[in-house]
């Protein structure tokens, strides 16, 4: 009888202009964001100097934080609505407590960032305990919560 092996090669790494001929879905966002670049190129002198890229990419990375945290929640086919309203009023509490009330930002960044997940879990428990929708759940606490950093502001 023959020895048949039963190892697999790894995928082959695929470089981003073979990703984009075999996979379409990326092609409307490359597209979008070029447009955009062409854009505001031509409307101000500054746009694509190092400094302006900088600022731009700093300034990205709180979105491109939330987005990674929300990917997990898309990926079991529910929603949140309150990403945004959270992180409105857990960033109110953190300015809050370090402006007006003395606190070090060792200590008031963690409280905030206990404060969201805090939030988020009594969400969550909403939506597996007692069964309401997720969409429902997060459009209220969404609306409740920019009420909150209303009156927080």
């Amino acid at each position: 009888m023959a020895h048949v092996s039963t190892t697999t090669l790894p995928p082959k790494r695929r470089s981003f202009n073979e990703l984009l001929s075999t996979d379409l879905r990326a092609l409307p966002i490359v597209i979008g964001l070029v447009a955009l670049w062409i854009f505001f190129a031509s409307q101000s002198d500054v746009f694509l100097t190092p400094r302006n890229l900088s600022n731009l990419l700093v300034q990205s990375t709180v979105v491109g934080i939330m987005a990674l945290g929300l990917m997990f929640v898309l990926l079991v086919k529910e929603i949140d609505l309150s990403v945004a309203a959270i992180n409105g009023v857990t960033s109110v509490l953190m300015a809050k407590l370090i402006v007006e009330f003395g606190f070090s930002p060792w200590i008031s960044v963690p409280i905030a960032i206990l404060l969201g997940a805090g939030i988020g879990s009594l969400s969550a428990r909403w939506v597996t305990f007692v069964g309401v929708p997720s969409f429902v759940v997060t459009l209220g606490l969404g609306l409740a919560l920019n009420g909150l950093q209303l009156i927080l502001l």
